[in-house]
C-alpha cells in the first residue's frame, strides 16, 4: 500500500483502518477507486513531485502544478544528522571558505573557494539519493523522499526483499565506480567493480567484487583462468587505476553565490555582482569559516531544499566581526 505522501507498507486491514483515522475518512461511502495509466509523463511528473512535495499522488494523478510549493521546506540546520564519531575519526578534511558579506545588512552576498571545496560541492551532482537520505539520517526534508527511505527500511527481508545486499543497494548506494575521491569529507563509499578478459571469448567481462558482502547471497567466482583489468581513473592525470582527487584543475579561485552557481573569479564580475545587489564597496567585508563534517551536511542539506544556501548556512544572525575590505 502507497500513501499519498509515498509511505509504503504492507496491505492489511489494520494498515488501512490507521490510515483512514489519520485522514479524518469516517464516511467510507466518500471512497472511490481510480484506475489511472501510469506512463513515461506521469513517471517523470511522480519523480518530480517526490521531490518537491508531501502529496506527489494527488499531485501526479489530478496534475496539480501549482498546490506544491507550498510544501517546500525551510532550511534548519538544528534538524541536520550529525556525523557519528566513527565517520568523523576516518576524515579530518576540513576546508576554508572565504565569506564576502554586507556588514550594513549582515548577510552573505557570495563566497571565494579554491579548488578542494568546488569539488566537494559538485560532487552533490554524483551523490545516490539513498546516499543522500542516508547521511542526513533519513531528514532530507526532499517532498516524499523520506518517506521511501524509511519504507524500504522496514520492509522486511524474510517477505519483501530478495536479500540483505538489495536491501542495501537502497539504504546505502554507493557512488559510481571512480566518481568519489579520497579526500571528500563526507566519506562517501564508492564501488569498486573487477573486469577480467576472458581468454576463449576474447572479450572483457563485469566481474562481481572478489569480497563477498556481509549478508549477501551471490555465489562469487573463480578468476583464477582469466586476466583481472584494472580500469583507469579518468580524474587521474597520470592514468593511475587508483581513486584519483576531484573534478577541477587547479590552481584556481571561484566565486560562489547564495544559491550555489559557481563561476570562475573575476573582477569584472564581482563588480557587477555588487552592482546587482546594490551594496557599496565601503559596505562588504569579509569571514573565513571553517568547512568541517556538520557544515558539509549542512551544505548538502540546504543545496537540496533552499535557494539561500550560504546564508542558511553561515549566516550565524550576529553581527559581524570587523574585518578587512579587500574590494
Amino acid at each position: 500500500m502507497i500513501t499519498d505522501d509515498l509511505q509504503v507498507m504492507p496491505a492489511s486491514t489494520a494498515s488501512l483502518t490507521a490510515l483512514f483515522g489519520k485522514l479524518g475518512v469516517s464516511d467510507k461511502s466518500e471512497i472511490e477507486a481510480k484506475t489511472v495509466e501510469v506512463g513515461t509523463q506521469e513517471v517523470l511528473q511522480l519523480l518530480k513531485f517526490s521531490l518537491l512535495s508531501k502529496t506527489a499522488l494527488t499531485n501526479m494523478v489530478l496534475n496539480s502544478e501549482g498546490s506544491w510549493l507550498k510544501d517546500i521546506s525551510k532550511f534548519e540546520d538544528n534538524q541536520t544528522a550529525k556525523l557519528d564519531k566513527k565517520t568523523m575519526s576516518q576524515n579530518t578534511n576540513s576546508m576554508n571558505l572565504k565569506l564576502i558579506v554586507s556588514k550594513s545588512k549582515k548577510k552573505v552576498l557570495y563566497a571565494e573557494a579554491g579548488v578542494k571545496l568546488v569539488d566537494f560541492l559538485f560532487s552533490f551532482l554524483v551523490f545516490p539519493l539513498g546516499a543522500v537520505v542516508k547521511h542526513l539520517g533519513g531528514n532530507s526534508r526532499l517532498g516524499c523522499i523520506d518517506n521511501l527511505y524509511k519504507g524500504a527500511a522496514e520492509l522486511s527481508l524474510e517477505n519483501y526483499i530478495k536479500s540483505e545486499e538489495c536491501k542495501n543497494m537502497l539504504l546505502s548506494p554507493k557512488l559510481f565506480p571512480h566518481s568519489g575521491f579520497d579526500s571528500h569529507i563526507l566519506n562517501v563509499e564508492e564501488e569498486y567493480p573487477k573486469y577480467r578478459y576472458d581468454d576463449d571469448w576474447g572479450h572483457i567481462e563485469l566481474v562481481r567484487n572478489t569480497n563477498k558482502s556481509e549478508g549477501s547471497s551471490i555465489v562469487y567466482e573463480e578468476e583464477a583462468s582469466d586476466l583481472a583489468i584494472n580500469i583507469l581513473d579518468p580524474k587521474s592525470p597520470t592514468g593511475e587505476t587508483i581513486k584519483g582527487e576531484g573534478y577541477l584543475k587547479g590552481p584556481a579561485t571561484f566565486m560562489i553565490m547564495d544559491n550555489l552557481i559557481v563561476t570562475p573569479f573575476s573582477p569584472t564580475t564581482i563588480i557587477t555582482q555588487l552592482n546587482q545587489m546594490e551594496v557599496s564597496t565601503s559596505d562588504v567585508g569579509e569571514r573565513t569559516v571553517t568547512v568541517g563534517k556538520d557544515e558539509a551536511l549542512n551544505l548538502l542539506k540546504a543545496s537540496l531544499i533552499s535557494t539561500t544556501v550560504l546564508n542558511d548556512v553561515f549566516n550565524i544572525r550576529e553581527p559581524y566581526p570587523k574585518v578587512m575590505l579587500k574590494v
